[in-house]
């Protein structure tokens, strides 16, 4: 399959080969005692729908930093042959800070990166979460200097963005990019990667009473919630979620159990896909 119109006959597909890698991290999580938890949509779909959110097609995986590190120190050795772990540590090219494990043989490619010489499989993602500051007014500074790095380590990657952009204002991110993109030609991928990485665990020696994948700072939840994650179920598996994942969920998505306008229910639609 390669145009976007026909991806609605493939979501099931994608869903099930997307379980399948979530079943072999949790193996590996549980068999070692790394502690995960799903967030976003995952966590919604949970509860919602026993499972994926009808018409999502991913997986999201939150670690804090030290089960993070622990399961990318592992998990290449331990993954079947048929999934890859994607960092910049194991594959240069990758524009993520992330990590994702992609299913090898498979295609899921999404349009703002079809140009990179990347494995493009079927992922699920990882996010490391660090401390935050609990002072708001030091919060904000952080996440602004975090996305002022993530930005210049993006577009030392890219030219495209992951969202689609609309108008002057959407041309204008585009244009700044490609201009960034020109003018970081000369500076290594590997000292902007250091740079963000660093700045993201600024705080993880400070305690603090909330977490967060650093560079969304949507994405925070209150540390002891990850401290004594919860179970719940996902399509049949017992798996983690954060602790009070109810609170959660309205944190982040207000009335959750109302479902959104059908023009609103659509998953990442890949530019390209294969089995």
């Amino acid at each position: 399959m390669g145009n976007r119109g026909e991806y609605g006959t493939e979501l099931n597909k994608v869903q099930s080969i997307i379980l399948s890698i979530f079943k072999e991290i949790v193996r590996i999580c549980d068999e070692n005692d790394i502690i995960y938890f799903i967030i976003n949509g995952t966590a919604l779909g949970a509860v919602r729908h026993g499972g994926f959110i009808p018409w999502d097609d991913d997986i999201d995986i939150g670690m804090t930093r030290e089960n993070y590190d622990h399961f990318l120190s592992i998990a290449q050795e331990k993954l079947p042959q048929d999934l890859f772990l994607q960092t910049v540590e194991t594959e240069p090219n990758s524009p993520f800070y992330c990590a994702k494990v992609r299913k090898n043989g498979t295609k899921f490619i999404e349009e703002y990166c079809a140009n990179l010489n990347i494995n493009h499989g079927v992922f699920v993602d990882i996010f490391p979460f660090d401390n935050i500051p609990d002072n708001l007014k030091q919060r904000k500074k952080h996440h602004l200097k975090v996305n002022i790095i993530s930005n210049f380590f993006i577009a030392k990657c890219l030219t495209g963005s992951s969202k689609p952009q609309h108008g002057v204002i959407g041309g204008l991110k585009i244009a700044v990019r490609k201009l960034l993109h020109i003018v970081l030609i000369l500076v290594p991928k590997k000292i902007l990667y250091r740079k963000l990485d660093l700045e993201c665990q600024e705080y993880n020696q400070t305690p603090s009473k909330v977490k967060a994948f650093v560079k969304y700072s949507y994405l925070q939840i209150p540390s002891i919630d990850l401290e004594k994650v919860d179970r719940i179920s996902f399509e049949g598996v017992e798996v983690n979620c954060p602790g009070h994942v109810n609170s959660y969920l309205k944190h982040h998505y207000g009335d959750y159990m109302m479902l959104p306008p059908s023009e609103k229910r659509v998953g990442h639609r890949p530019y390209s896909l294969e089995f």
